[in-house]
Order: structure tokens, then sequence, then C-alpha cells
């Protein structure tokens, strides 16, 4: 919307918009709880030190298992979340941690 159509809604409208806004933005966040809530406590471990930009090995040996292990756990956790890679992984994350 450019500056212009913005300035010429009113209040009630504006309002409305933000209310609408608001409200999706607080759908957006419940259901990636919701899919996060879907995982087994290891794979939620797994998906936040991926989202942080750990790479497998590092994340193993932080971890005290294989290197394996982190990469099935994660493709686990990236099939439970229906998400194809750390980008959508990430994007979740930061959706439900918003406050």
């Amino acid at each position: 919307m450019t500056m212009m159509a913005e300035a010429e809604l009113s209040e009630a409208e504006l309002a409305d918009r933000e209310s609408r806004e608001f409200a999706q933005w607080r759908e957006r966040r419940q259901s990636a709880r919701d899919k996060l809530a879907l995982l087994t406590p290891r794979e939620r471990e797994i998906a936040v030190i991926t989202a942080k930009s750990i790479n497998s090995r590092e994340a193993a040996a932080a971890l005290g298992i294989s290197v394996k292990t982190v990469e099935k756990h994660r493709a686990s956790a990236y099939r439970r979340l229906q998400v194809n890679g750390v980008i959508g992984l990430v994007r979740l994350i930061i959706e439900a941690e918003q406050d």
C-alpha cells in the first residue's frame, strides 16, 4: 500500500487492518509452536543447534553422539516439522519464539 493510500484510510480502517495482521501473526506463532511440540526432546535440541548454524560434527561432539545420529535426528525433525531444510527450520523457530 502506498503512503498516499495509507494516509487516506480512516482510523477505524487502520485499526481493523492492524487487528487482522495481529491475529494472523498470533496464528502463525501458535502453529509454529504446535509443530515444535511434536519433536522429541533430542530432535528439538538438534533443531535448535542446527538453527544456530552449528554443523553436524560440532553438534555431535557437543552432545557426545555420532555425526550419523545427529543427521538422523535432524532429518526426523525436518519430516515432523514439514520443512525442507535449515531455512524453513530457522523460520519456524523464529516464528515460535516471537513474543
